[in-house]
């Protein structure tokens, strides 16, 4: 067995016992392409050592760019309900995002169906969900690394050091900031090539 990184260990203890705050007898719901699999069975291993239970949906690597370049507009409308079957019964979700592909060679309408045939599972996920846990990764992986234009180690170094912080002291930094959000209506971002506005009023800037 291949050795695991001593911060992978790290970055999933800092998952459960901090971001998820995981309790005796939760389901924990994991969504993830396989290439993560070394962390997928860290994570679960610590879960299991936790009392709860992990839940697994986990799919081959390159499996969202082939749907979306491969399938039909129709083949796109379905969604597989028993994926959110498997994840109603649980109390958080690991989110590990590995698979970030350029969308500008698929069409929009493609995009579009596929969004709403998902749109069932994110509300559910996401928006719906008030006492729902949920945290979105990144590994530091080969192919993330080419992205980033970075050698692995040098991009993992940079990943790892972005998680370690002193994360309770920064959450007080960001109820501050989160206070101004709530009293904004609109966002304007203007610098070097940007003008960018966008509104949020009546939107929920609230982590918890």
């Amino acid at each position: 067995m291949k050795k695991i990184d001593l911060r992978t260990k790290k970055l999933v203890e800092l998952i459960l016992n901090y971001s998820l705050k995981i309790k005796k007898g939760e389901k924990i719901f994991i969504d993830s392409s396989d290439i993560a699999k070394n962390f997928i069975e860290e994570l679960c291993k610590q879960i299991k050592l936790k009392k709860a239970v992990p839940v697994l949906n986990v799919y081959p690597a390159e499996y969202k760019k082939n749907l979306l370049g491969s399938s039909s507009e129709k083949q796109l409308r379905f969604f597989p309900k028993k994926i959110l079957n498997k994840a109603k019964p649980t109390q958080g979700i690991v989110d590990i995002e590995n698979e970030a592909f350029n969308l500008s060679n698929i069409p929009e309408r493609k995009i579009k169906t596929y969004s709403s045939s998902m749109k069932p599972y994110w509300d559910f996920l996401i928006y719906n969900r008030g006492n729902y846990r949920r945290i979105t990764i990144l590994l530091p992986l080969k192919k993330e690394a080419k992205d980033a234009k970075m050698p692995l180690k040098q991009f993992q170094d940079y990943v790892y050091s972005c998680c370690f912080v002193n994360w309770k002291k920064l959450a007080k930094k960001f109820k501050k900031i989160n206070r101004i959000f709530e009293k904004g209506k609109q966002v304007e971002l203007i610098g070097k090539n940007i003008n960018l506005k966008f509104s949020i009023s009546n939107r929920n800037s609230s982590s918890s």
